[in-house]
């Protein structure tokens, strides 16, 4: 038996397990094939036939996500059968079958390496290659049945690829997949969608090649470690942690009361990415929505969504929490959020450095002004808040909130009924708002931290690129006083500062943004009772005022 042996990746989804290596045999790509005139026409048929066939298996899953409760996996599904429902996509691979004379196997490989090659770079649309890449493997499938060999999990399998596509997990029970293992893979992934919403453990940036000849593996996704050839005892310690843990969240799912907490203000907010997340919560669960990701609603989309449509959303989510905060992030588009709706969110050479955040919307009004209505119009309840991305300038903020007064007096002329003034939040994820922290607080109701970004701006290390992650680090000690100086500011002006992002939900720093005077923080739905139950035992007596 080999040595065991520790392996550091990236923690994509949280949780413990043990089990044995599947390792998903790479594809060998397959040689070109050309095939004759008159043969063109049956190639197309054999292409729309398996085509369909694949919808009916998306239908036949979508339909049992939801029959399961599992709202989130149906979305999933619902983008998939956009995609094989696009008549560009039909019109595109036929087209190319005529023009190539080449098989459909070998255009798939050909239109894939174009997505890859121009989308590669960007994590919302290197996601949709990825769908397709998915897609196309079970379109594959239909037209090479014999060929095709199906993955087979067992009890306590630890699924381990290059690349861990939706269907993958999907088309699995929870109880033959106890973990995910990948060598590529990001946090805003499908496959990390799903992982979470099942709690299946889940780690990336792990050279699988070392799992190849392995079989027993422990996964913590926790930590973000993988243990090959686990010893007798890192197993016995794995499996007494496996069980702390589980007891430990059932505890807390039962604990409605925390306090403290409330004794001391303290507000623990949850983050959602879609409308359907709302549907996870109980009123006790959480404090309100301290971030909500608006831009995660064009995704897939071919154009922006209409004022109508925005009000909608807004409104079901704010009916939902009533008396709760419901925070609003604008479109937070450009940099590593690139959508073909906009031309120029290609034009950059550095996108992270260029037309983003607020300075997209100032430049593209008609989009702003339309989220701006459209989120006054659904504040009837009197809980929405506006909260404003990337601001690196004070006039940012001013010339916001004079586009804000007159969508105001617009709608009010217009006989809309206007509910009281909606709080409007600046986002400090630059070091230039952090530092000026003690100006912009004077123009807005409240701040909030995003801890993502301004650790990667601050230490000049972007989180996504491998070769200097190690030097990406949230709790590096700068990022940490410059996060103190705006708590300070916020206490000061006496305005609410809001932490998000990952260093929210780490337990090592809670305890020390709420000695430092935070009293709100945005977590992800996973961490909410966790980071509730740390903040109630911070403050075992009531905060002095």
């Amino acid at each position: 038996m080999e040595a065991e042996k520790i392996l550091t990746g990236v923690s994509i989804s949280k949780g413990i397990a043990i089990g044995n290596a599947v390792c998903s045999k790479k594809k060998c790509e397959k040689e070109l094939v050309n095939i004759p005139t008159e043969e063109i026409h049956n190639e197309i048929k054999r292409f729309r036939s398996a085509l369909e066939k694949s919808k009916k298996d998306l239908q036949r899953l979508r339909e049992k996500s939801i029959s399961n409760g599992e709202i989130d996996i149906a979305e999933i599904l619902d983008s998939h059968l956009e995609i094989l429902q696009d008549p560009f996509l039909t019109e595109m691979v036929e087209s190319k079958i005529k023009l190539s004379k080449q098989n459909i196997e070998t255009v798939f490989q050909v239109i894939i390496q174009e997505y890859k090659k121009h989308f590669s770079k960007d994590p919302i649309f290197k996601e949709r290659v990825t769908d397709f890449l998915g897609l196309s493997t079970r379109i594959v499938s239909y037209l090479q049945p014999i060929k095709s060999k199906k993955i087979v999990f067992s009890k306590d399998s630890i699924f381990v690829a290059e690349e861990i596509m939706p269907v993958d997990i999907m088309e699995n029970q929870k109880k033959y997949i106890h973990a995910l293992i990948s060598q590529e893979g990001g946090k805003t992934s499908h496959s990390a969608i799903i992982a979470r919403s099942r709690g299946i453990p889940y780690v990336a940036d792990i050279d699988v090649r070392l799992l190849e000849n392995c079989q027993k593996v422990v996964v913590d996704g926790n930590c973000g470690i993988v243990v090959i050839n686990p010893s007798d005892k890192t197993i016995e310690k794995y499996n007494s942690l496996q069980k702390e843990l589980e007891e430990k969240y059932k505890k807390l799912q039962k604990k409605i009361s925390y306090k403290n907490c409330s004794q001391n203000n303290i507000n623990v907010y949850a983050n959602i990415n879609e409308p359907y997340d709302i549907e996870k919560f109980s009123q006790q669960d959480i404090d309100g929505i301290g971030l909500f990701r608006s831009e995660y609603l064009l995704i897939g989309k071919n154009d922006f969504l209409k004022e109508e449509e925005q009000v909608n959303i807004y409104l079901k989510i704010a009916e939902k929490i009533k008396d709760k905060p419901f925070v609003i992030r604008l479109f937070d588009l450009g940099g590593d959020k690139i959508f073909k709706l906009v031309d120029d969110c290609f034009s950059s050479p550095n996108p992270s450095l260029g037309v983003m955040g607020i300075r997209f919307l100032l430049k593209h009004q008609e989009i702003l002004r339309g989220q701006i209505r459209a989120i006054i119009r659904a504040n009837v309840y009197n809980n929405i808040r506006m909260l404003v991305p990337l601001v690196t300038d004070i006039e940012e903020i001013l010339e916001l909130k004079q586009i804000i007064t007159e969508e105001r007096e617009n709608l009010i002329n217009r006989g809309f009924s206007i509910s009281n003034k909606i709080l409007l939040g600046c986002m400090i994820e630059v070091p230039s708002s952090a530092i000026l922290c003690d100006i912009f607080v004077k123009e807005v109701d409240f701040l909030s931290i995003g801890t993502n970004d301004l650790s990667q701006y601050l230490l000049a290390a972007d989180r996504n690129n491998i070769e200097v992650r190690h030097l990406y680090s949230s709790c590096h000690m700068a990022v940490l006083r410059l996060i103190g100086s705006v708590i300070k500011e916020g206490i000061k002006a006496k305005k609410e500062v809001i932490i998000c992002g990952e260093l929210a939900s780490d337990p090592r720093l809670v305890q020390l943004f709420l000695e430092l005077g935070a009293t709100s923080l945005s977590v992800s739905c996973l961490d909410i009772h966790m980071i509730k139950d740390i903040a109630d035992k911070v403050f075992l007596k009531p905060r002095k005022s």
